[in-house]
């Protein structure tokens, strides 16, 4: 997605070849326009402060593309979610939005066992210059959300 029109843009240039014959492939580019504030994502939990995960928009369409079910997301606690995102993708190549946020009293604790629940299960990658980001997808995240929501409830 690019990040100053909000518009998805991907590239399929190239040859295929069939045979003998060489066929050129047009330039594609495909506009949804969607500005990060108009994303909409799912909220969970209740609290001040927020466990969130956000993704870059172009990794999602990669990973589905490529019919992939998992893709980089960030993990991270804040306490004001709208600014954190914003300084997350001043920060770094491209826009980052939100797909899951859980409010809760105990950011510490949540962001760091749904870590622990992803690094166990060999989801952790690095990008440099990037910390917490894992090959997951937001079921997944939801999933650990909600088996230690139950855990604490027993």
């Amino acid at each position: 997605m690019n990040p100053f029109t909000y518009e998805w843009e991907f590239n399929a240039n190239g040859l295929y070849v069939d045979g003998i014959i060489e066929y050129q492939r047009k330039f594609v580019t495909q506009k949804f326009f969607i500005k990060p504030s108009a994303i909409q994502y799912e909220q969970l939990g209740h609290g001040i402060d927020y466990v969130y995960a956000i993704y870059s928009p172009s990794n999602r369409f990669d990973a589905a593309i490529n019919k992939q079910d998992c893709f980089p997301i960030k993990i991270g606690k804040t306490n004001n979610l709208m600014r954190r995102i914003s300084n997350l993708s001043e920060s770094g190549p491209g826009m980052l939005v939100i797909g899951l946020a859980i409010r809760t009293n105990k950011s510490t604790n949540l962001e760091s066992t749904i870590h622990t629940q992803l690094a166990m299960r060999g989801r952790s990658i690095e990008i440099p210059g990037r910390k917490e980001w894992f090959l997951t997808n937001l079921d997944e995240v939801k999933s650990i959300y909600k088996k230690l929501n139950l855990l604490v409830r027993k």
